[in-house]
C-alpha cells in the first residue's frame, strides 16, 4: 500500500519530527497544521519561532508498536474494558477511540509508517 505521510501527521500532533532537506534536517515539535499543505513545527531550537514545513519533508519520531510497554499495554486494556452503558455499541466506539488517543498519545506508530519508511523509529536515534 502506497501511503502518504500528510494522511497521518493529524494523529501526531504534539510528537518529535525531522524536519528539512537532506544534508540540513533538524528537529522538532508538530504543533498544528497550516492549511492546504503545511504543517507547523516548533523548533528544538527556542529562539526560533515555529516554522511552516511541507509534509514531504517531515517525518515524525515514533515508538515501534512492538516497543509498548506492560504499563502502557496494562492502561489500553483498562481503557478498552470501560463499557458500562446498555448502548453497547456505542460506548464501545467511544472506548476504542479513548484507547486509540492513548497509544497515539504515547508516540506509536499505529499506521505502520516506520517500515513504510515515512517515520523514524525512535529507538534507532
Amino acid at each position: 500500500m502506497n501511503k502518504e505521510i500528510n494522511e497521518y501527521l493529524s494523529f501526531y500532533i504534539g510528537c518529535h519530527v525531522e524536519y528539512g532537506y537532506e544534508g540540513n534536517k533538524k528537529m522538532g515539535k508538530l504543533i498544528g497544521k497550516v492549511m492546504p499543505f503545511g504543517w507547523q513545527i516548533e523548533p528544538d531550537h527556542p529562539v526560533n519561532p515555529p516554522l511552516n514545513v511541507t509534509g514531504d519533508l517531515l517525518k515524525p519520531i515514533l515508538r515501534a508498536l512492538e516497543d509498548i510497554s506492560e504499563e502502557e499495554c496494562n492502561e489500553y486494556n483498562r481503557i478498552k474494558n470501560m463499557v458500562h452503558s446498555v448502548n453497547k455499541m456505542q460506548d464501545q466506539i467511544r472506548t476504542d477511540a479513548h484507547a486509540t488517543q492513548y497509544l497515539l498519545s504515547k508516540g506509536l506508530d499505529l499506521f505502520g509508517l516506520i517500515t513504510q519508511g515515512l517515520a523514524i523509529d525512535k529507538a534507532k536515534i
